[in-house]
């Protein structure tokens, strides 16, 4: 029975030790997860100040939203003035070629009507002189010029050699009055082209003007702009991008903040476990040296003189395991 109660108790402790053993790696298994996990925690902490600027950079991101739109809105309504003022000035460029055209017309109207009127002129007086000669040849002294009155003709007009006719004055006067007429129509017309230039030019002066006023106005928005990012596409792709990664970072520290507690956790039942089969270790250890110490005590009751001979009979835990090793390879 003492044998037997030996036996027993070796078994339990050879199972326990196993268990122990089992136990401690588990653990130092456990500890290796844990400290990796810590690791991997304590990393993503410390990129919290570069996360907490991503933040900051993001709301002023946000905050310029508006005034990038702004932006795009002054760009657009700048382009499209400017494209305004392009067809503005082929229109005062085209206006001032008309009224520049008129110039030289004018000049040679008032040329053919200034000769016309010369001609009129030069056909009048051979005209009138013919009709003074006339009258010349009709004066006797001592009676009245029926032009002047006077009774006295020291110095008649002489009849002319080249006679004009009235009609041929007329026709000529007429002609130089159509001149005339020709040129104050041009003249008006010059007026007209000159208002229609002076007003167009006015208007394209006044939209260069706003053109610049909002260029001006456009590189004082420029200033309040991030650097490096030119339009509310790439400031909205910015702020997605902070967004994501902001995001990223939370849902890993979240995630590595649950690894870390699991695996807390996880090594707390581990040393826990650990701690438990080392005492059950301890109890088969206790037990086993009982049941030896029993069988001692049987044996010198029974065969051996003393205890240390008895202690002799008694296989140690290893000399079993290797009697036993023995005997299943004489059994195979």
């Amino acid at each position: 029975k003492c044998r037997e109660a030996f036996d027993s108790t070796y078994e339990v402790l050879q199972d326990r030790t196993k268990d122990e053993e089992k136990a401690i790696k588990k653990k130092e298994e456990q500890e290796k997860i844990y400290i990796k996990a810590d690791k991997e925690y304590q990393e993503l902490l410390g990129r919290q100040n570069e996360i907490e600027e991503k933040k900051k950079l993001k709301i002023q991101y946000e905050g310029k939203v508006s005034d990038y739109e702004g932006l795009g809105n002054a760009v657009n309504e700048i382009e499209n003035l400017k494209k305004e003022l392009k067809r503005m000035e082929k229109q005062v460029s085209d206006s001032k070629k008309t009224y520049d055209g008129y110039s030289p017309r004018l000049a040679g109207q008032k040329e053919i009507y200034d000769r016309l009127l010369k001609e009129h002129e030069d056909l009048l007086d051979i005209y009138l002189a013919g009709i003074t000669g006339e009258l010349a040849a009709n004066l006797v002294n001592g009676k009245p010029c029926p032009v002047c009155g006077s009774i006295e003709h020291p110095k008649k007009a002489v009849i002319s050699e080249n006679s004009v006719s009235k009609i041929e004055v007329d026709a000529k006067k007429i002609e130089a009055d159509d001149a005339y007429k020709d040129m104050q129509d041009l003249i008006k017309h010059q007026e007209e082209a000159q208002k229609k230039y002076d007003d167009l030019k006015k208007s394209f002066d006044e939209s260069n003007n706003k053109v610049i006023e909002k260029e001006t106005k456009l590189e004082s928005m420029k200033k309040n702009m991030v650097e490096g990012i030119d339009s509310i596409d790439d400031l909205n792709k910015a702020i997605s991008k902070f967004g994501k990664e902001i995001k990223a970072y939370e849902d890993a520290l979240k995630e590595s903040d649950s690894n870390k507690n699991n695996a807390s956790k996880a090594l707390a039942s581990a040393e826990s476990n650990s701690k438990a089969s080392a005492g059950e270790k301890e109890k088969a250890e206790k037990k086993y040296n009982e049941a030896k110490e029993a069988l001692i005590k049987s044996l010198e009751e029974n065969e051996f003189k003393d205890s240390d001979s008895a202690r002799e009979f008694i296989l140690t835990p290893e000399e079993v395991e290797e009697y036993q090793k023995d005997i299943a390879e004489y059994d195979a």
